[in-house]
């Protein structure tokens, strides 16, 4: 099964029943109607005044022909507390949904209780029958009761909802900050209101805001409504959105009421021959029957014509002494009969004196709708006749783009660590207006792929709401570069997106089949045939190519890896991939634990994505971190294999070993060296090994420093560190191993890996007397040892043997040895076998050290020593 990386623990989201929870007491407060608690009490006075008719009247219509009736049982007691418990019932459902009675209601049957048990309860002449099984209680105590708390009115008193700022999403709305002009259009929109303050006119005045989709047109009006409504001595702004209109015949009618209910603080009369006038040009859209209607009123009623309609309406504008700013936006959302509604307003049915009307429209779009009409014959002229004022919005500096980013980025990301990342990120891939290549070769540069794929801030918000989904979900587990990346491509174009989805462009690199490679023919096709133009097809081939690139600065989760593509599109982790949140998580705890979870991953079969993960994996430079690492790869390499040695070693090498003595970090390195081969977590076996080469790259001049000076230790110092593990080393082994011929290596200057060489190798004269000493002053181990000494040649011949070849160093001289191996005996058989053999043997062997062949007959006793000494002893080591 996959591991998904999508999985979250969900908050229980069942809302415990408390009716009172997010209640907002000053909405509820507020709620409260003077007017109805005046209406109650004015009631009460009326209902005490006419006490007797009211009386009389309930009587005769109501309580003698129907109540009265009522049979007094325990079963009609039982159907009256059926009535409470239903009225219960109501009031459980209504608090449980979280609604309440407003105060206006609680007057209301306070109002109502104090007249029952003030007037009706004591007058027998109203009063019900009581209970059968309580007399003391009447059927219209419960029966008034539960008619007041049931037609009481409830309603919500809830806070408004609040946003939680890093998981909600960015709102793609016109919410107008003046002091947050991204655009820097502020200035822009108050020369342009200075000028329409400067102008009057005879007729309508058309202003067009022309831009493509999503470059700032509301943001405009709206800076340019803020500027005119700082004179409202002389202006009249009107807001008038044809859009909100479900209805394209209603857009004339409507903006006639909208501008009519703006006028009519300003002239009592106008708004009615404002109406008029719009129902007499509307009359045309009206059912048949209206229409002949109105014909006949027309011919019997002397009607002013509309022209006489507009000309007093216009008289009336003028006597106002204001202008008329008329603000229209969304133009580019209606459809060809609506936009055509809209320009006849403009230009016909609403070209009234010192009216101003300011459109914000995307040219090419209105153009393109029209055509399809074939109302108009030159839709570029007749524009042209409906706006005598045509603004381009300025440019904005493309560091706008990048930086808005930053700005929803750091409002979203609760990381400031993830923040400085990410900003790096969109640094590397965003316009520098400081540098002169980009700011002269814009067209040419790898530095603005981002604000190339986005256009506008429309686009900015709607990339930030995809990728902080994604990044929330995969930002432990991807390459945050290449999924930055695969947002923006999907943010332009979601086509081009499905196509690397699919894999239509990519396949594998013949050079390197776990790579992807761009297959440019068939990208180029498909974005022609998407009808791009040619510098877009440029920037989305430069960001599917930064996906694919060479340059993978050794993140393992790159995009352009075949083994990475689920990721990016499942978001789930598959069976041949180890989760990065889970590695970073154990590899920050204590050895123990990563070492117990690396087995785990190594028995899963996860070696080889943790090796990678291990290649890529960047240790801090401090000591405690150099000392923990050092210390895993050493324990590590005990249980698995010689890869995490070298880890261990190139540790110290590629931070330590180059640099002098003196220098700063290399005192830090042989602080940690030292910590190192002192720790009892690990064997001194393998802090030998580690030991050991660094010895052997000294000898082979590996490691030269950069200044003067020498490498970060001497060889003389580190034979001296191998001498005193070599003791410790003796002093725990259970019996003598081949592991204690590493150790006469490990004690050499010039070091091999083979010790079967012509070539002498002079072990440290401290180390073999060491040895010596082992052996002579214990008979068992000098009896292991000469199970060692035999050793099966590697050659053809399958009768030749050699002894151990550092005999002759371990023991000062061959007749110290001969007298050692003459006078000793023990009662392992095994051991005396050895020991004769060896005798046997040892002119042919010594002084020459070379291999020898025995005799048939002591060939299957040679052999058969081998195998016990393999068998008791070696798997013991």
């Amino acid at each position: 099964m996959p591991n998904d990386v999508l999985t979250k623990t969900k908050s229980n989201r069942k809302v415990k029943f408390n009716p009172f929870s997010k209640l907002d007491f000053d909405l509820y407060k507020n709620a409260i109607s003077i007017k109805k608690i005046f209406y109650w009490i004015l009631l009460a006075v009326v209902y005490y005044a006419f006490y007797e008719p009211i009386k009389n009247l309930c009587t005769v219509i109501f309580i003698r022909p129907a109540l009265r009736s009522i049979p007094v049982t325990y079963f009609m007691d039982l159907i009256v507390f059926g009535l409470l418990g239903y009225s219960f019932f109501f009031v459980y459902h209504k608090l449980s949904k979280q609604l309440l009675p407003s105060i206006n209601s609680f007057t209301y049957f306070s109002f109502g209780l104090v007249f029952y048990f003030l007037l009706w309860r004591p007058d027998d002449s109203l009063r019900f029958y009581s209970f059968k099984c309580y007399s003391s209680l009447f059927y219209s105590d419960v029966i008034v009761f539960c008619l007041l708390i049931v037609t009481m009115h409830y309603k919500t008193f809830k806070s408004q909802l609040s946003k939680n700022g890093n998981a909600s999403f960015i709102e793609d709305s016109d919410n107008y900050i003046k002091d947050n002009d991204h655009y820097y259009r502020t200035g822009y929109a108050n020369i342009v209101a200075t000028r329409i303050e400067a102008t009057t006119t005879q007729s309508s005045f058309g202003i067009g805001i022309f831009a493509e989709w999503g470059q700032g047109k509301t943001d405009f009006l709206k800076r340019l409504y803020s500027a005119l409504n700082e004179n409202q001595e002389e202006n009249i702004l009107v807001q008038f959105n044809p859009w909100r209109i479900n209805n394209g015949d209603l857009i004339v009618d409507d903006f006639f009421k909208t501008l009519a209910n703006s006028l009519k603080p300003y002239h009592a009369t106008i708004a009615d021959k404002i109406n008029s006038y719009s129902k007499k040009i509307f009359q045309t859209s009206k059912e048949a029957s209206f229409r002949f209607i109105d014909t006949v009123i027309d011919d019997f009623i002397d009607e002013p014509s509309v022209t006489e309609r507009y000309d007093t309406i216009n008289t009336y504008i003028k006597s106002t002494g204001k202008r008329i700013i008329v603000f229209i936006d969304d133009l580019d959302r209606l459809t060809a009969p609506e936009i055509l509604e809209v320009l006849r307003i403009i230009r016909n049915t609403a070209n009234f004196s010192n009216t101003f009307f300011v459109v914000a429209i995307d040219h090419n779009y209105v153009i393109e709708t029209l055509k399809k009409t074939n109302l108009i014959g030159k839709e570029k002229e007749y524009l042209k006749k409906i706006f005598q004022l045509v603004l381009t919005l300025p440019t904005f500096k493309k560091e706008v783009i990048s930086n808005q980013i930053k700005v929803y980025i750091k409002a979203k990301v609760s990381s400031y660590e993830d923040i400085d990342s990410l900003n790096t990120i969109i640094d590397s891939l965003s316009y520098k207006s400081t540098s002169i290549s980009t700011a002269v070769l814009e067209g040419i540069s790898n530095e603005n792929i981002l604000e190339n794929l986005l256009d506008n801030l429309r686009d900015v918000k709607r990339f930030c709401n995809s990728f902080l989904i994604q990044f929330e979900i995969l930002r432990d587990e991807v390459y945050w570069t290449d999924l930055f990346l695969i947002e923006l491509i999907k943010a332009k174009s979601y086509e081009v997106y499905c196509l690397i989805e699919s894999k239509k462009i990519l396949t594998a690199d013949e050079s390197n089949y776990d790579s992807f490679k761009l297959l440019e023919p068939e990208l180029k096709q498909s974005l022609d045939n998407l009808n791009f133009s040619p510098r877009e097809q440029i920037w989305i081939t430069k960001s599917i190519e930064a996906l694919v690139e060479k340059n993978d600065y050794g993140h393992i989760r790159r995009f352009k890896l075949v083994s990475n593509f689920y990721l990016y599109f499942s978001y789930q982790l598959f069976n041949d991939k180890l989760s990065m949140k889970k590695f970073r998580e154990v590899i920050a705890d204590d050895n123990d634990v990563i070492i117990e979870t690396f087995k785990i991953w190594i028995e899963e079969g996860f070696y080889y994505e943790l090796d990678k993960i291990m290649d890529a994996y960047s240790i801090p430079r401090t000591l405690e971190s150099i000392e923990k690492y050092g210390v895993l790869f050493l324990r590590l390499e005990d249980e698995t294999d010689t890869r995490w040695f070298n880890r261990a070693t190139s540790l110290f090498w590629n931070r330590f070993s180059l640099l002098a003595v003196d220098n700063e970090k290399s005192s830090i390195g042989r602080k940690a060296f030292h910590k190192l081969i002192d720790n009892k977590s690990l064997t001194a076996y393998s802090r030998a090994r580690f030991v050991s080469a660094f010895v052997r790259a000294n000898s082979k001049e590996e490691l030269k420093p950069l200044s003067e000076g020498s490498t970060l230790f001497s060889t003389e110092e580190l034979l001296k560190m191998i001498y005193k593990l070599f003791k410790e080393f003796l002093s725990v082994t259970p019996n003598y191993n081949f592991r204690v011929q590493d150790f006469l290596l490990f004690n050499s200057e010039q070091q091999h890996e083979s010790p079967g060489n012509n070539r002498r190798i002079n072990i440290a004269l401290n180390s073999t007397r060491l040895l010596k000493k082992f052996l002579l002053n214990n008979e068992f181990q000098f009896g292991v040892y000469l199970l060692f000494m035999l050793r099966k040649s590697s050659g053809d011949e399958l009768s030749t043997y050699f002894f151990d070849p550092f005999a002759g160093q371990i023991f000062s001289s061959t007749d110290e040895f001969l007298n050692k191996l003459e006078n000793y005996d023990s009662d392992n058989q095994y051991f005396k076998m050895a020991k004769d053999i060896i005798i046997k043997y040892f002119d042919r062997y010594y002084p020459a050290q070379r291999q020898f062949k025995v005799d048939p007959a002591d060939k299957d006793e040679i052999d058969m020593l081998i195998d016990y000494r393999v068998g008791e002893f070696e798997q013991k080591e």
